[in-house]
């Protein structure tokens, strides 16, 4: 994880030069980074304050960053924080409602085709996310469409289209 692995590398130095590199750098926050800390943890230590997903324009896209670092267990949505997941029983990884109704509203007010980016998945199988249904059918109704969602997690390349997003 981003803070207390042990490592060869330097940690703070190469979060340095990420930060005074020239171009806009965006996170998007993975299981791993909360193995040992809380995301706003993980977040201050990156030096970012527009929170664990969010939305930007840029060259004639929106650009979606969703945070699918949750588990639902006995009805109560859970964050990712101190490695809680590893033994967690129940829907992992999950898009909280509140994310899920912000998407749906930020999809609907943006003038752009969309990009969307999540550590996890969007099919509906091993490690992907659990509700990908719902999350599913908000990129299906975005007036300028989906077209490309990218995901890491997995430790493979493969490309899918699902539905009309690749």
């Amino acid at each position: 994880n981003a803070l207390y692995t042990p490592t060869y590398a330097n940690k703070d130095a190469i979060i340095s030069l990420f930060r005074d590199f020239e171009k806009p750098g965006y996170h998007v926050i993975g299981n791993h980074d909360c193995d040992m800390c809380s995301k706003d943890e993980v977040l201050r230590y990156y030096g970012v304050d527009y929170g664990p997903y969010y939305s930007f324009d840029m060259g004639g896209f929106h650009f979606v960053v969703l945070d699918p670092n949750h588990y639902r267990k006995d009805g109560k949505i859970i964050s990712y924080c101190n490695g809680n997941y590893f033994d967690a029983e129940g829907d992992l990884p999950y898009l909280p409602d509140e994310q899920l109704q912000w998407l749906q509203e930020d999809l609907a007010n943006t003038p752009y085709p969309s990009v969307l980016f999540s550590h996890e998945r969007l099919t509906e199988d091993h490690c992907a996310i659990r509700n990908a249904d719902a999350l599913r059918k908000i990129l299906l109704d975005a007036p300028h469409g989906v077209v490309l969602a990218l995901n890491g997690h997995e430790h493979m390349d493969n490309v899918w289209k699902v539905d009309n997003t690749w």
